[in-house]
């Protein structure tokens, strides 16, 4: 809106991005650099406004550019105002709110009724606030949570004049101008009788829970019938689950979800937290503070504990949640479970404690008609390639060479080996030796007793001629008949009448 004072026309407004120096005029931008908003081809009358719309206009800079027939021209402003938009639909964030202060007071112009909503600017009324006369008098309000403000707009009484002034803004602590806080911006202008001052923040928006207004350097009465503070209150978006992600339907202090909310997050079935809390907080810029993220459950690999042998086989290589893995023994190991499904559990841990073991031999015991010592094995478990040597008892051969068992992963013993009862070789008549013999039994085994007796006129080298079957095989006597002698007597005295072997008296 112009405001002229000596009759100005033919002119147009323009918005453009681009600074122009002091000796380059509008005109020598290129006609892409810059938007007109509207033109004016009558004359302006005195004391008079115009105003031009804009509609979707960017930029920064605006210029007023008379437009005659190529002679001098003069060309007086004496106000121009340009009105701009914000992003978003704002609102008066001061209206209504309790917690405000003033520098002093001087009743009853309470700080709380610059924020009443009274438009009206009748002091007398009391819809004004006002301080005592001092130096930098002061007025601040809290707007209860943080907002992103654009402008303040002040509306004031005629007497006693707001002249000059400062905004200062702040998020955490009470600004207490000037000293602490954002500098939005200044109001420096003639004194209006009943008007509205407008100031819009120099580097828009300025996050802010706290906004003050001081006349810095001034002696005087502040005197505010209406303060509106525009702005955006800071919410944060829902808290939704990137792609992938499954989450709970999140818990929040607020259901606005305000600057400092915090909302705690929790997966769903099978899957985990990226952190340890999953707490998003809101921050002063409208997002959450954690990019807190759910995750699938993983299992660890399948390894091999100490003394258990096996392969395994995986559907996938992630091992995540309800992925399974296969588990088979090696040669020689068994199951301790019947089921040899691994799968991934919720909690990050296998679901069966399926393990091999080494597979086990029975006790070696002696079958029917076998007599077995003592066994000497390489551990007292008996599993899978255990070995046991076998010694058979006093009496007995071994059927093969070594009488080892090896255990065998079918959880035998590898070798048949028994024990036989040893035997002894049949007892023959010699050419010298003339005898009759008689056994026990016929198979002449160990402990088995064969009786010797000698024919007519032999005699036996031992008192009993038994021989005895011993545990190495061999006849236990070197039972003989030796041919008997009797020697010739010359002098036979009280000889009997008889019958003689004729053989007796040969020599």
């Amino acid at each position: 809106m112009v405001r002229d004072t000596s009759g100005l026309d033919n002119f147009d407004v323009g918005v453009t991005d681009i600074p122009l120096a002091a000796d380059k005029p509008p005109t020598s931008l290129a006609t892409a650099d810059y938007h007109i908003c509207g033109a004016f081809v009558d004359t302006l009358p005195t004391h008079s406004r115009v105003r031009l719309p804009c509609e979707s206009a960017r930029g920064r800079y605006v210029f007023v550019r008379a437009k005659g027939d190529g002679g001098l021209a003069k060309m007086i402003i004496c106000e121009m105002e340009v009105y701009v938009q914000s992003p978003t639909e704002l609102q008066n964030a001061a209206l209504s709110n309790k917690a405000t202060e003033q520098s002093s007071l001087s009743p009853p112009g309470v700080a709380m009724r610059a924020i009443d909503g009274k438009m009206d600017v009748a002091w007398w009324l009391n819809s004004c606030s006002y301080t005592n006369i001092e130096d930098d008098p002061w007025w601040r309000v809290d707007l209860s949570h943080l907002y992103t403000v654009w402008h303040v707009t002040v509306t004031n009484f005629r007497q006693p004049v707001l002249r000059d002034f400062m905004i200062w803004m702040s998020v955490n602590d009470p600004a207490v101008p000037p000293n602490d806080g954002t500098h939005c911006g200044n109001y420096s202008g003639p004194p209006w009788h009943v008007g509205v001052s407008h100031v819009t923040c120099v580097q828009p928006p300025v996050l802010a829970r706290y906004v003050a207004l001081i006349a810095h350097g001034k002696h005087t009465i502040l005197m505010l019938c209406e303060i509106q503070v525009f702005g955006q209150l800071v919410t944060c978006p829902g808290v939704k689950p990137a792609v992938g992600e499954k989450y709970k339907e999140p818990t929040c202090t607020s259901g606005k979800k305000l600057y400092k909310d915090t909302c705690e997050v929790s997966c769903e079935f099978g899957y985990n937290l990226t952190s340890s809390d999953g707490v998003h907080k809101c921050t002063e810029n409208g997002t959450w503070s954690n990019n807190v993220t759910c995750e699938l459950a993983k299992c660890p690999p399948i390894k091999k504990a100490d003394g258990e042998i096996y392969n395994v086989t995986c559907i996938t290589d992630t091992k995540v949640y309800n992925d399974t893995c296969e588990v088979s023994c090696e040669r020689g190991y068994n199951m301790t479970g019947s089921d040899t499904v691994h799968k991934c559990t919720e909690n990050g841990t296998w679901s069966n404690n399926v393990t091999c073991e080494r597979v086990s031999c029975p006790p070696l015991t002696p079958t029917g008609g076998e007599t077995y010592r003592d066994t000497s094995c390489t551990s007292g478990k008996k599993v899978y390639n255990d070995t046991c040597e076998v010694s058979c008892e006093l009496g007995y051969n071994l059927t093969n060479s070594d009488g080892v068992h090896k255990c065998t992963e079918n959880g035998t013993w590898s070798n048949n080996v028994t024990c036989e009862l040893v035997k002894c070789p049949p007892i023959t008549k010699s050419e010298v030796e003339i005898y009759n013999i008689t056994c026990t039994t016929v198979t002449k085994v160990y402990n088995d007793t064969c009786e010797v007796s000698c024919e007519v006129g032999y005699n036996l080298t031992n008192s009993d001629g038994v021989h005895k079957c011993t545990e190495n095989g061999t006849w236990s006597n070197n039972v003989t008949c030796e041919h008997l002698r009797v020697r010739y007597t010359r002098d036979i005295v009280d000889l009997t009448v008889g019958l003689f072997d004729w053989r007796a008296l040969r020599h």
